[in-house]
């Protein structure tokens, strides 16, 4: 990870002392020599090392490099694509990463007022609905808001979703996206599942990286 996606990762989701040290490690392969990016590689060698001062020794390194500290919206949405990568390269399991990514989303809704201001995009809420859908799914019902999804898809249809999802938060497109995207073309089915989503975008003439 990058330390866009370090800090992202930091402020949604859990954070790990080896996340610091592994881009301390790479920082210093590629030549950077600093005094905190070398204390940050040193603590490899402890067995527990506290979190806290890896934090500080990542904080100091940052300015030490001169790099810019980035506003919460672009670190999340950083860490959030640096996620859906993972995701789609196979690095993490598609179910998990539905239960992963509703949390990471629910927990930016829930501090969307007091911490994460215009963080929050009505588009996270398709991982609440999948999440539901595939619980649906383990109990043998059908999926109510991703009309494609079956028994003999998920893994497939969740890489589309996660795929589409990514493409999207790119777009920077506006907070009423899924309200106008009901108003498009009479379509009939719910706009939170993937097929809608690919509609709008259609009707809209925004490029698609792929069809369903």
């Amino acid at each position: 990870m990058n330390y866009l996606e370090i800090i992202g990762k930091n402020l949604v989701h859990e954070i790990r002392v080896q996340d610091y040290i592994d881009w301390a490690v790479l920082k210093l392969e590629q030549g950077f020599e600093t005094e905190s990016i070398i204390a940050l590689v040193s603590l490899m060698l402890e067995v527990f090392p506290e979190i806290d001062i890896a934090e500080q020794y990542f904080t100091q390194s940052i300015d030490e490099l001169g790099l810019l500290f980035p506003n919460d919206k672009k670190a999340i949405y950083a860490y959030l694509h640096f996620y859906c990568d993972e995701v789609i390269l196979g690095k993490i399991e598609p179910e998990k990463a539905v239960h992963v990514l509703s949390e990471i989303c629910e927990n930016i809704n829930l501090n969307f007022n007091q911490k994460f201001n215009n963080v929050y995009h009505p588009i996270m809420a398709i991982w609440y609905y999948f999440e539901e859908d595939l619980y649906l799914m383990s109990i043998d019902e059908y999926a109510i808001f991703n009309t494609g999804l079956n028994q003999w898809n998920i893994d497939d249809y969740i890489l589309k979703v996660v795929h589409q999802f990514q493409y999207i938060l790119s777009m920077n497109l506006p907070p009423d996206f899924m309200t106008v995207s009901l108003q498009v073309g009479n379509v009939e089915w719910d706009m939170r599942d993937y097929e809608g989503r690919v509609q709008y975008l259609k009707n809209t003439n925004q490029n698609l990286i792929f069809n369903p």
